[in-house]
């Protein structure tokens, strides 16, 4: 397991340190911009990771890893367990890089961050795990090729969900609490959640997919 894993790390190492650069970059806009741009920065600086994904599948095809990792003497399933820890590890890299642009804006001093620190990452986490769900089994079956192809509609996708969960979410409050507070986050704790539950699905169709796999 740790060798899958430091080889999906190794195949993104390029990409990954563009992406810390890109982060950056978020991070002088949102200190710049404040109020204006805090919660997409955040949300971006999570989300730019996740486009390594595409980059270490393109790797592992065309130095014809994909095929010869079939015959290595480990279970099928491990494989896709280490990819999926993989991608987990580069939502927790666009977190940790994020923290120091938060810092910045509390440092700045004005309260009225914190809440759209929040809607931050819950927008940044929903859709980059959704987006991941959405996407892997298909890759999977069409190959790395289509990764920036999927990717997209990928993110399309996630965020129809995340708009559907959270109306959804919307209406229940309506009915269930008497005086609901007006408005509501798009993307908030039960889109989190709903990301992480369809991720799970994804794992479990991702396995099936790669068990009956072919050279």
């Amino acid at each position: 397991m740790r060798g899958l894993l430091r080889n999906n790390i190794y195949s993104m190492e390029s990409n990954i340190k563009m992406s810390v650069g890109i982060s950056l970059v978020l991070m002088a806009v949102a200190w710049l911009e404040r109020e204006r741009v805090v919660s997409m920065v955040l949300a971006m600086q999570i989300f730019v990771f996740i486009a390594n994904m595409g980059t270490s599948l393109q790797v592992d095809e065309n130095s014809r890893w994909a095929k010869f990792e079939l015959t290595l003497p480990v279970r099928r399933s491990a494989i896709i367990e280490a990819k999926y820890l993989s991608f987990l590890f580069l939502i927790l890299l666009g977190i940790l890089v994020s923290i120091p642009t938060c810092a910045g804006l509390v440092l700045m001093g004005r309260e009225s961050y914190l809440s759209q620190i929040m809607y931050g990452y819950e927008f940044g986490i929903s859709l980059a795990v959704i987006t991941i769900a959405l996407i892997y089994p298909p890759l999977l079956k069409l190959g790395a090729e289509k990764s920036e192809l999927l990717l997209c509609l990928g993110a399309v996708g996630a965020i129809v969900l995340m708009g559907v969960v959270s109306i959804a979410v919307f209406i229940m409050e309506t009915f269930m609490i008497k005086n609901p507070e007006p408005g509501y986050s798009l993307a908030g704790v039960p889109t989190v959640v709903f990301g992480f539950g369809l991720l799970a699905l994804s794992f479990l169709v991702s396995r099936k997919i790669y068990e009956k796999k072919e050279f």
